[in-house]
């Protein structure tokens, strides 16, 4: 189902443009922009009002307004045909709140929401059908959470987990049959284990499949070889097909769970090795505890069911021990040492609800929930809240054995936040925040150990600010300035533990703690211009310069009439403009600066006033200017250098200030020589030869730079660049005609990158990529015509991956994935293969000769649809698997041939909605799961028709409201569940309140 279609009024398009030529409302084209403020031409105010733009055909491109020079409010932008392109809010001249996208015709693109100009939160890409593209979690303009993408058929493609940016987490993907076709984790974005096609990854490295054949055909050995060794789960089978052990390996060594079975099926080995030695569980006829050969313990009920199984080391409990109730639940699972539990616990009690589920330490509770007690680290762990006689949250946090721990919050009666932060053994520590009543904000900083520690901030009630200082140790000791309640600068001063140090103190100046006799200049208006110290007609101290409007121009010290140490400078507006440091009174040190809306202006480095070291300037829209190094004032070292429109004019090495290496403008230099034209000719051309090539050439035998290759007839054939006389870079190619032919890049004069071609009709001819020379990413070839004729996937020069392809009439003839240039699985033009197999038809007969089950079959994997009959010919079984087993929808029969129940398996497990219906047609159920267990809703018939019950589960356990009548009609049960525990209700004549049974 398509969004929504956005269609534009045309009368409402005349209006604007009538509008645009009787009104003051701005063409955007027409206004100039200075440090990313916008200005009309030859005015000096920030431009605020309406604007609007038109394409060449005079339909409406973009309308929108301006506040102080910055985009402001809605705006839309169009395609050339009237419809939307994209619409949204600004504010200050970032995007903010619910931003839409459209493609040409209405449909949308994608909708989300910006924050200060980025993405953040959750958004939603179509196609251009209407079908879902993808949601994808975004958090600062980086995808992070939770992200899923569809093919446009509607079919699941991916589920995956970014975090900042990265893939990181599990991964699910599936070909657009929806059959799974990688399944693993993404460690901060590198596969880390699982499958991905048909690469399989162990702890971040990649492996091979091994597989191993009878002279029978069948299976003999599977595992994957990490760098030649036997790395993760292995598995072997007898000749029969039976198999004889599977378990994991760790560099040649089993290492892991093991379980290994005689000829016969008798299973002789079930437990953990530990580099190669048997470390836990039964190993033929001895059983093994941490290494050590162990005696195994059973105990049963009277009627013969177990009651206690463990294991027993020199006579104390040891490993693993379980007990279960008489009527076969679970009592617990748990682990001792030397007769003391100790490791993970998980405890029952007799209804089957969880008391328990911790680590004991040494018999001591150690870590997790106990009843309703939690644990952490062997304290006992209590979430505590705190309210008001009003009900009204006062205080909450964590105590661990009554001392406050971690994050904490206090409210006002108002339910304003009065303050939050953290505390490390009933001490504050950290961040902490605190709010006035109104709910403005009232300071801000740090402790350390229970002190101020760094930056402090207070604001008035007013948002006005208060103060801004460093503590250290708990005492002021650094630069502090206040503020009155007018906002008016009445301390600006420099603390020395604790002491005023140098700096004004209200109408005292100091320096280095001794009381000095200061100096204010004022404007003409009264408002304050600087302040400091003089001491034998020089500056000395803290001085500080104000603007007009009384906000701070810099401040910093002075040291016998020259600046020395660090120096801050702002904007009129307040916003900072550069920081950097003085020695005796020149630049020494990085220097950093900012444009006026806050983004990176340059960084610089010097020494004693001379340009020394890594210089980085920045356009104000963030894109890089120039990056580069200087050296005792002159440029040394590698240089990169770009134009507003982000072209690149410099990519060279500099040698104390001549051009040495690279491209400088347009000029390029090797070994401090500049490049020259050069042409070459055509050999029998005579006097008039004509040109074969032209470009830039170094001593006459190094080529460099851009080249042109000619035709005889003077039509242009190739061109691209050259470095040191090997090809790099893009290179285009055309017919005589002057149409393209191909293009492509080039490494080390070799292709490298994607390449596309073209037919001289002007049809799509190829997609083409390579790595330094060789096959590799995606290949694609269209027929002249148009139509697709393959498209696959290339790993070093081989075919490894999924490919595709079609014959002349369209009809897809290979959709399968190579491994190593290896027909490995899915459908090729000789039969359907799976791990580099090709599968054949097995059909399995009864006696009578009647057929049993046919389907395509590999080894003991079975592929594809199958088909399962009865003796009497009728359907039995009908559905799909894949190598997890079954998949998709499912259908069973009676005998009769009436249908019996429908539903979905996912990797071998039910998933979904699945029915089922009497001998005699009538409903029987309908159920839903999720991974094989109930999740969802439930209903069951009697096969009168008559209802049985309703109800949900969550995660297989009754949840929520439930009711079951009686094959009379009777309501019996009308009550709920809590985590499958019944609640609260009737049941079956037995009333419970809050999960507590009521004696009636």
């Amino acid at each position: 189902m398509k969004p929504f279609i956005v269609n534009k009024n045309l009368s409402f398009t005349l209006i604007i443009l009538l509008l645009i030529g009787c009104s003051n409302i701005i063409d955007e084209k027409d206004l100039v922009e200075r440090a990313s403020i916008k200005y009309l031409k030859n005015n000096d105010v920030p431009f605020t009002g309406e604007v609007v733009s038109q394409f060449d055909n005079g339909q409406i491109q973009i309308e929108g307004q301006y506040n102080e020079g910055k985009r402001f409010g809605v705006w839309i932008e169009y395609y050339n045909n009237g419809s939307k392109k994209e619409e949204g809010k600004y504010k200050d001249g970032l995007k903010v709140e619910e931003w839409l996208t459209y493609f040409i015709d209405g449909i949308i693109k994608s909708k989300g929401v910006y924050i200060s100009g980025l993405k953040d939160g959750l958004w939603k890409y179509w196609y251009n059908s209407g079908k879902k593209e993808k949601e994808l979690q975004f958090l600062e303009n980086r995808e992070d959470g939770k992200a899923l993408t569809w093919y446009e058929n509607e079919k699941e493609k991916s589920v995956s987990t970014y975090s900042v940016g990265v893939l990181n987490g599990e991964f699910l993907e599936r070909d657009q049959n929806g059959n799974i076709i990688s399944k693993g984790i993404f460690k901060t974005g590198e596969r880390w284990s699982g499958y991905f096609g048909d690469d399989h990854y162990i702890n971040g490295k990649r492996g091979s499949l091994f597989v191993k054949y009878f002279k029978n055909g069948q299976k003999k050995i599977e595992g994957i070889l990490i760098d030649g060794k036997k790395t993760g789960p292995w598995s072997e089978w007898y000749a029969s097909g039976d198999r004889k052990f599977s378990g994991d390996y760790k560099a040649n060594l089993r290492d892991g769970r093991w379980i290994e079975w005689d000829e016969k099926g008798k299973e002789i080995i079930n437990g953990v090795y530990k580099k190669g030695t048997p470390w836990r569980g039964q190993f033929e006829n001895f059983f093994y505890s941490n290494g050590t050969v162990a005696q195994e313990y059973f105990e049963y009920h009277n009627d013969g069911s177990k009651k206690i199984v463990g294991t027993f080391i020199n006579n104390k409990k040891s490993g693993q021990w379980s007990e279960w109730y008489e009527d076969g639940k679970e009592k617990y699972i748990g682990n001792f040492l030397k007769n003391k539990r100790h490791g993970t616990w998980i405890e029952w009690d007799e209804n089957g609800n969880e008391i328990i589920n911790g680590e004991y330490r040494h018999n001591q509770k150690w870590q997790g929930r106990f009843n309703e007690k939690n644990y952490l680290s062997g304290l006992l762990r209590e979430e505590v809240v705190e309210n008001y006689p009003n009900g009204g949250i006062k205080a909450s946090g964590v105590l661990v054995n009554e001392v406050k721990i971690g994050s904490w919050s206090y409210w006002y009666e108002n339910n304003i936040l009065r303050e939050s932060g953290f505390f490390t053994n009933d001490i504050k520590d950290a961040e902490w925040i605190g709010n006035y009543e109104s709910g403005n904000k009232k300071y801000i900083g740090s402790y350390v150990n229970g002190k101020k520690e760094g930056l402090w901030t207070q604001w008035y009630d007013d948002t006005l600010k208060q103060y801004e200082g460093y503590f250290l140790g708990g005492v002021k000791d650094g630069d502090w300035v206040e503020w009155d309640e007018s906002g008016n600068i009445n301390v600006n001063i420099k603390y020395v533990d604790g002491k005023k140090w140098t700096g004004r103190y209200d109408d005292i100046f100091y320096l280095e703690g001794i009381e000095k006799k200061g100096v204010k200049t004022n404007y003409p208006n009264g408002v304050l211009k600087d302040e400091g110290i003089i001491f034998n007609d020089k500056k000395i101290g803290r001085w500080t310069e104000y603007f007009d409007n009384g906000k701070r121009k810099n401040t910093g010290l002075y040291v016998d009439g020259l600046e020395h140490g660090k120096w801050y400078y702002w904007y009129k507006s307040g916003k900072k403009e550069k920081i950097g440091v003085y020695q005796n009174g020149k630049k020494d040190g990085l220097w950093k600066g900012w444009y006026f809306n806050g983004n990176n202006f340059f960084e610089r480095n010097y020494s004693l006033g001379e340009k020394n070291g890594k210089w980085v300037w920045w356009y104000d829209n963030k894109k890089l200017k120039y990056s580069g190094y200087y050296v005792k004032g002159s440029k040394d070292g590698k240089w990169i250098e770009y134009n507003s429109d982000g072209k690149l004019l410099v990519d060279g090495v500099y040698d104390m200030k001549t051009k040495w290496n690279g491209i400088f403008r347009g000029e390029y230099y090797f070994d401090g020589i500049k490049a020259e034209e050069h042409n070459d000719y055509f050999a029998d051309g005579g006097s008039t030869a004509k040109i074969s090539a032209k470009g830039l050439m170094i001593n006459d035998s190094i080529k460099i730079g851009k080249w042109d290759f000619f035709r005889k007839d003077g039509s242009k054939k190739n061109s691209g660049d050259f470095d040191k006389n090997k090809k790099t870079g893009e290179w285009e190619y055309w017919y005589k005609s002057g149409d393209n032919e191909k293009v492509g890049f080039f490494k080390n004069d070799m292709m490298d990158g994607k390449w596309e071609g073209w037919y001289y009709s002007g049809q799509k001819f190829y997609v083409r990529t390579y790595k330094l020379g060789k096959k590799e990413g995606l290949w694609a070839w269209w027929n002249s015509d148009g139509s697709k004729k393959y498209e696959g996937m290339y790993l070093n020069d081989k075919k490894d991956g999924k490919w595709s392809q079609w014959n002349e009439k369209g009809d897809i003839i290979i959709e399968g994935s190579y491994y190593n240039d290896i027909k490995w699985s899915g459908i090729f033009e000789d039969g359907r293969y799976y791990k580099g197999r090709m599968a054949s038809r097995f059909e399995d007969y009864y006696e009578n000769g009647t057929l049993k089950a046919q389907g395509l079959q590999i080894g003991d994997i079975k592929l594809d649809m199958w088909n399962y009959y009865y003796e009497n010919g009728k359907n039995k079984e009908t559905g799909s698997y894949d190598e997890s087993g079954k998949v998709g929808e499912w259908s069973t029969w009676y005998k009769s041939g009436k249908k019996k129940d429908v539903g979905s398996y996912l990797d071998n497990k039910k998933n979904g909605e699945w029915r089922a219906w009497y001998y005699n047609g009538q409903r029987y159920y309908k159920r839903n799961y999720k991974d094989g267990q109930k999740n969802g809703a439930w209903t069951w018939w009697y096969d009168n028709g008559q209802k049985k019950y309703n109800g949900d589960y969550n995660n297989g356990k009754k949840d929520g409201q439930w009711f079951e009548w009686s094959s009379d009609g009777n309501l019996i049960v009308n009550g709920s569940y809590k985590g499958g525990k019944r609640w609260d209700g009737n049941f079956k004549g037995t009333k419970y309140i809050s999960g507590k049974k009521q004696n009636l």
